[in-house]
């Protein structure tokens, strides 16, 4: 009698949801498009209005924002980046100021290696009178 009820859920729900997918995809096959084109004409109209002006540089098509936009994505990674916190710096160390970690670097370490700093680039430095 369980298994009849829970059964029953299921197919209504299948039921429901092979309605519904042909719409996602729908949907997604329209908008992912429309987004792009919405983004590489933002792109196109800022590089026509201000880089001929600025630069010199040609006027550029639909096409070729788009292949700027990808080649951009290329180089320099994605436009939103979700995962930004997990990420260290190009020297691999991360600090989080929310948390307060360096703060409590600071108050560990990172005063004493800045003033051991300071006095050796102190003692080290050449003045142009000086010389």
């Amino acid at each position: 009698m369980i298994f009849n009820k829970i059964k029953d859920k299921i197919r209504r729900k299948t039921k429901n949801s092979s309605k519904i997918i042909p719409l996602i995809i729908a949907l997604v096959i329209v908008i992912i498009p429309a987004m792009v084109f919405l983004v590489s004409l933002i792109f196109r109209l800022l590089w026509n209005w201000l880089m001929p002006e600025i630069f010199g540089l040609p006027e550029i098509t639909i096409l070729q924002s788009i292949g700027l936009l990808i080649l951009g994505r290329f180089l320099f990674g994605s436009f939103i980046n979700s995962n930004r916190e997990n990420k260290s710096s190009s020297k691999g160390v991360s600090i989080n100021l929310n948390g307060g970690e360096f703060i409590r670097w600071w108050d560990h370490s990172g005063r004493e290696i800045f003033n051991d700093f300071k006095n050796k680039n102190d003692d080290n430095e050449v003045y142009e009178n000086d010389k």
